[in-house]
């Protein structure tokens, strides 16, 4: 049980990964070192780790570099049995579908970017652009490019 969660897992930092990995603490006050202890006590700490933190030190997780910290968890997990989860029918059927249509989208994108690489490019773009912009100045240019492709697909 992780901090009063019953079904929760701590894979948080231990005095003895603390120690195993060299990590720097940092300073933090409590007011009452006792009702600190006693709290950290009833939360799963060790009697070290509760005087380490009671007693003015912390370290956190972001003492440790990118790598560590994936490594860190990683080792965590695979300690506490913690396995990958499989979703139910539904969900792996909505992922299916869903993970397919992306897919089909994708080649119909690619195949829509070979045509139109043999289109021409208007060969005054730019005064289209300019023209643009001088009626509706609120816009961006690439609004009024959007725009323009837009005419001149749909007719």
């Amino acid at each position: 049980m992780a901090a009063g969660f019953p079904f929760a897992t701590d894979i948080g930092l231990r005095l003895t990964d603390i120690e195993a990995r060299g990590l720097a603490s940092e300073e933090q006050t409590h007011s009452n070192v006792w009702a600190t202890q006693q709290n950290l006590r009833q939360n799963g700490a060790t009697t070290a780790e509760a005087d380490y933190i009671a007693h003015g030190q912390r370290v956190e997780l972001n003492e440790l570099t990118g790598p560590q910290f994936i490594e860190f968890v990683e080792t965590k997990l695979a300690t506490n049995g913690v396995k990958k989860v499989i979703p139910d029918a539904d969900t792996l059927a909505t992922a299916w579908r869903r993970v397919r249509l992306v897919h089909q989208i994708n080649d119909l994108i690619a195949a829509l970017e070979a045509e139109n690489a043999a289109e021409p490019i208007p060969e005054d773009l730019a005064e289209q652009v300019a023209a643009g912009l001088i009626e509706h100045p609120e816009q961006p240019w690439d609004d009024v490019i959007s725009d323009l492709a837009d005419d001149e697909v749909a007719s």
